[in-house]
C-alpha cells in the first residue's frame, strides 16, 4: 500500500497508479478515498478506458449501477476492442439492474468466458427462469472456480456457493449481494456465505 501511495504521488500525471492506488483502497473498505482518488485519475485523463472500465466495476459494487453504464460505455468508446474484462464488468452493472437479458448479450460478446463470467451468465439464466443453461454454466463456473483454487493450491470450500464469495463480498449493500447470490443459488450453486 506504502509503494502504491508513493508511486501515485510521484508519477501524479499520469491516471495508471492513481487507479490501482484507488483499486486497493476500495479492497480495504476505504471507499471515500478510493472515489477521490478515481476522480483524481480520470481528471488526469479522461481518455484513459481502463480507468473508467474499472471505476465502472467499483461502482456497481457500490450500488450505483446506472452510474456504472455511463461509465462503462465511456470505456467502450474509448477502446473500441475491449478486453474482455469491460464486458464482465458492463454485464455485472446490467445484472444489477435486472437487464439479464442483455446481460447475456454483453457476456456473449466477449472472445472468450471466463470463470466469472460463466458464473454470471449461471445467474443471468436462473433469473430468468431457463435453468438448463443456468445449470451448466453453473457446472462450468465450479469447474474453472476449483481448477484456479487447486492450481493456487487452496483447498476448495464445502459449499459451491462459497466459490463466489470473492466477488460477493465486494457488494457494500446486503441487498446487492444477496441479488448476485440469489442468482446463483438458483442456477444450483449450494450453501450460504
Amino acid at each position: 500500500m506504502r509503494f502504491a501511495r508513493s508511486r501515485w504521488r510521484s508519477t501524479s500525471t499520469t491516471a495508471t497508479p492513481g487507479h490501482i492506488f484507488a483499486q486497493l483502497l476500495f479492497l480495504r473498505k476505504e471507499d471515500d478515498k478510493a472515489e477521490i482518488h478515481f476522480n483524481r485519475a480520470l481528471a488526469l485523463n479522461p481518455n484513459d478506458a481502463d480507468v473508467a472500465a474499472v471505476f465502472a466495476n467499483i461502482l456497481v459494487y457500490w450500488g450505483r449501477w446506472r452510474e456504472a453504464l455511463t461509465w462503462i460505455g465511456a470505456a467502450k468508446r474509448l477502446n473500441l476492442f475491449p478486453p474482455n474484462l469491460y464486458h464482465w464488468h458492463h454485464a455485472l452493472a446490467l445484472y444489477s439492474g435486472n437487464e439479464y437479458e442483455q446481460a447475456i448479450k454483453v457476456l456473449m460478446e466477449a472472445r472468450s468466458l471466463d470463470r466469472w463470467s460463466r458464473g454470471l451468465l449461471a445467474a443471468c439464466y436462473a433469473q430468468m427462469g431457463r435453468l438448463g443453461e443456468a445449470r451448466s454454466e453453473a457446472e462450468a463456473f465450479v469447474r474453472e472456480r476449483y481448477h484456479e483454487l487447486n492450481q493456487n493450491g487452496e483447498a476448495p470450500p464445502a459449499n459451491t456457493l462459497d466459490l463466489a464469495w470473492a466477488r460477493a463480498e465486494r457488494y457494500r449493500s446486503p441487498a446487492d449481494r444477496e441479488h448476485f447470490l440469489s442468482g446463483l443459488r438458483k442456477a444450483g450453486l449450494t450453501g450460504s456465505c
